[in-house]
């Protein structure tokens, strides 16, 4: 439903644009760190809305690895339908993913900080594409940076953003105690609103949605992303 309603949108007249910024490993018991300062997500919050949402794989008995409901969002697809249930594992071409789809006659550009992304689960539908001068992505090495590479883009109708450095930091600590997890968690806020203040100044109609494939209790998802 994320990418249909990022889709539609796109389609849905002249000069919109999207941006979708997906997060691995942000989880919703850290929101009450900042809600209150009404920026970042808080301001996307306060102008759409807030959502709790079902993973894919929550009725099956799939072991699903790190990364792949990220996947699962760019396709539309639960993971067991692409075979994709761990890092090591190839998404096949298709089921292409959102960017292949508006890629078609929109200038698309995918971001990360997770050269796994592009190097293996994503390989073989960017090879398929590699003559599709609309689709181009690119690796950003610091998390802190991604933000400065979504501001470089943004003549571009469709933006995604895979984002690991949250979880890396984290380091399996998703805990308010654990300093590295919440400074990653207020360095991924200050870049929304830098990238949400950003869209302010160049022509076009922005939806910005933000998701991550980890954000609810893990009772919710049986210990399962």
């Amino acid at each position: 439903d994320i990418t249909k309603y990022v889709e539609n949108y796109l389609n849905s007249g002249v000069g919109k644009r999207a941006i979708l910024i997906l997060v691995d490993g942000f989880r919703a018991n850290t929101l009450d760190l900042f809600l209150d300062y009404e920026l970042g997500i808080a301001r996307l919050k306060n102008l759409g809305g807030l959502y709790f949402t079902k993973p894919m794989n929550i009725d099956t008995k799939s072991k699903i690895g790190v990364g792949t409901n990220m996947m699962s969002i760019l396709t539309a697809e639960e993971p067991s339908a692409i075979s994709l249930y761990k890092s090591t594992d190839a998404k096949r071409a298709e089921p292409y993913t959102i960017m292949s789809k508006v890629a078609k006659d929109k200038k698309v550009v995918y971001l990360t900080d997770n050269y796994n992304y592009i190097d293996v689960q994503l390989k073989q539908e960017f090879e398929e594409n590699k003559n599709n001068k609309n689709l181009k992505y690119e690796y950003v090495e610091e998390f802190e940076n991604i933000d400065d590479k979504v501001i470089e883009n943004l003549n571009n109708n469709l933006i995604v953003v895979s984002i690991s450095g949250v979880n890396s930091s984290a380091s399996g600590k998703y805990s308010a105690k654990n300093a590295n997890y919440i400074n990653a968690i207020h360095n991924l806020n200050s870049m929304i609103e830098n990238i949400w203040q950003s869209t302010r100044d160049i022509f076009g109609d922005y939806m910005i949605m933000v998701a991550s494939t980890f954000g609810g209790e893990e009772s919710l998802t049986q210990n399962k992303e």
